[in-house]
């Protein structure tokens, strides 16, 4: 029974980190300049036209915590972590 158990760990945590890998790989495809952060500029290039002014600025809202207008790699995570669980 433990054994099982923490085989379920080692499955969970593989899993999450697999996501987690994902989403950073996401972050870094929207980071277009690669600075290290997306801003409203490397959103509207990453779309181009797929999305509206609107979306990439509610896109904001909900990922850019500080309000800096930019959105790190630990902003990205977290908020994404927070709407996954």
């Amino acid at each position: 029974m433990l054994k099982q158990f923490f085989v379920f760990i080692l499955v969970t945590l593989s899993l999450c980190q697999d996501r987690l890998f994902l989403q950073a790989e996401k972050f870094a495809k929207l980071d277009i300049n690669k600075d290290g952060v997306i801003t409203m500029s490397d959103v509207e290039n990453a779309f181009k036209g797929e999305i509206s002014y609107d979306e990439a600025d509610k896109f904001f809202e909900i990922f850019d915590l500080n309000h800096d207008g930019m959105i790190t790699l630990p902003e990205y995570i977290n908020k994404w972590k927070e709407i996954n669980n």
